[in-house]
């Protein structure tokens, strides 16, 4: 028996009446749309509110294990806690001002990527910063690899002995959030994920430098700048080539 399927979300303005709804029928609204989450974008390079959102206690996590998300079913995604993450990415690895950072980073440690997707305003009892109420949520990528791949093979296997699974899968038509219809979730952390997790340095390819060193993101995954300074084996802790250079200004 095939898994049930999830109905489509509410269009946005499914009750008004248009010559085009009139000739077509009513607006339908995309499976993946519909995000209930406010991104609050402006606020992701502030330190004191990423900092403070992460370790909430209202604050749920969607992992990912080779960008296959955590669920309890091929119908129902899966949130973990900060406890579950916590021996991956630390107490808060967003403590740490931008320039501390940059200052430490060495491209030879595999850096943890924990990225904010949102708050859902809807639930206003929990985190607050400024006029701003709701549930936070996060994506992590568990992945074993690197040198993380210890910590992250014990979160992953921790989470399946509780009876949860990774859904493998190109396309993911059944999965529904435990709050109610909520694929855009899994959607917009997918993607982040993926476009992120491409991180070389990208100077071998125009300039034929040897670098092509994994990159440190900035506070904005999707506005970064290339990675600046890198503490590796390669001699003197010389800056990237593509420093300060935004994403759209690259070749």
């Amino acid at each position: 028996m095939p898994p049930p399927q999830p109905s489509l979300p509410d269009p946005a303005h499914h009750d008004v009446d248009s010559m085009l709804s009139r000739k077509f029928g009513r607006e339908v609204a995309n499976y993946f749309s519909g995000s209930p989450l406010n991104r609050v974008s402006f606020l992701r390079a502030n330190h004191d509110f990423i900092a403070k959102a992460l370790i909430h206690p209202t604050t749920s996590f969607l992992l990912f294990n080779d960008l296959a998300p955590l669920a309890k079913d091929p119908t129902q995604l899966a949130y973990a806690s900060h406890s579950d993450v916590k021996p991956l990415i630390g107490e808060n690895p967003f403590e740490k001002t931008e320039e501390e950072l940059i200052k430490e980073f060495n491209s030879t440690i595999t850096q943890p990527l924990v990225l904010f997707l949102g708050l859902d305003e809807r639930k206003k009892e929990g985190f607050e910063h400024g006029i701003y109420r709701g549930k936070p949520y996060f994506a992590v990528d568990v992945t074993p690899k690197g040198t993380v791949h210890k910590e992250a093979s014990v979160i992953v296997e921790s989470l399946k002995g509780k009876g949860l699974q990774f859904v493998e899968g190109r396309m993911h038509m059944t999965l529904n959030a435990p709050e109610g219809k909520r694929p855009p979730l899994f959607l917009s952390a997918r993607i982040i994920l993926t476009v992120t997790s491409c991180n070389l340095c990208p100077s071998s390819r125009v300039t034929r430098l040897e670098c092509s060193q994994p990159l440190l993101r900035r506070m904005r995954p999707t506005h970064d700048v290339r990675q600046r300074r890198n503490k590796t084996s390669v001699p003197s802790n010389r800056l990237c080539p593509w420093a300060n250079i935004p994403r759209n200004e690259t070749p």
